[in-house]
């Protein structure tokens, strides 16, 4: 953990805008208080992933990760503004600072998006795909963090700061046998994860080949690239 960033977050409430049990996990190891806000959006929502009504041709993954983080940044930066005018102080002058971290995930598998699958057998289908050089898994994780200084009657502070990271998985030529597929299915914890599969999983974790980047970014949050934002918003 860095001790730095800990000491610049003093006096600050930070939240992770996530409900995914494995970003929480992650970013325990960069703070170590925080609270959690789930946003509730649509990330289906075409306004949401592409910002129009239909998806356009050729659709850059980078902005589709960037898109859904930051609508989900949006929706939490005006439930705490709200919050804080609601608030009852005699305080006049008072004063209350924020750093919000939100991110989206999918993968990439030879230029079509995976998200969660939506099925045991597209589950079985995805994990099937991953095998050799030839057939590597992408994963693009976008990043939105905020700092946001509230002082009663005036104007919010706000200061934005965004990445979007790219991380790879290849699994070993001879792939993940079936009976491997079939028992982290039935676990369970696959079905939750982009593409289909848990990096860091026991069963699946002896078919990895090789992977290029954090492993936390594969696992849904980098963590370096996550602190250094967080270091950039609260400089400025």
């Amino acid at each position: 953990m860095n001790s730095n960033l800990q000491n610049s977050l003093k006096g600050i409430q930070v939240i992770l805008g996530s409900g995914s049990v494995w970003r929480k996990m992650i970013f325990e190891k960069i703070c170590s208080d925080f609270r959690i806000i789930s946003p509730d959006i649509d990330e289906k929502d075409p306004n949401i992933r592409y910002k129009t009504s239909t998806k356009p041709e050729n659709y850059e993954t980078e902005k589709l990760v960037y898109n859904i983080a930051s609508s989900k940044l949006d929706l939490i930066i005006q439930q705490i503004i709200q919050e804080f005018d609601n608030l009852e102080t005699e305080n006049e002058n008072e004063n209350r600072k924020y750093l919000i971290v939100c991110a989206d995930q999918v993968v990439d598998f030879k230029g079509v998006v995976r998200e969660k699958p939506i099925n045991e057998e597209q589950c079985f289908e995805f994990l099937s795909s991953y095998h050799g050089e030839e057939n590597p898994i992408r994963t693009y994780t976008g990043i939105c963090v905020a700092y946001i200084s509230l002082t009663k009657g005036q104007t919010p502070e706000i200061v934005l700061e965004n990445d979007v990271d790219i991380a790879t998985v290849v699994y070993k030529d001879e792939g993940i046998p079936k009976e491997v597929i079939k028992k982290v299915i039935q676990e369970g914890d696959v079905m939750t994860c982009c593409g289909g599969f848990v990096l860091e999983d026991k069963s699946l974790n002896p078919y990895v080949k090789r992977i290029e980047g954090e492993i936390s970014s594969i696992e849904g949050l980098p963590i370096l690239v996550t602190t250094k934002l967080m270091e950039k918003v609260l400089k400025k």
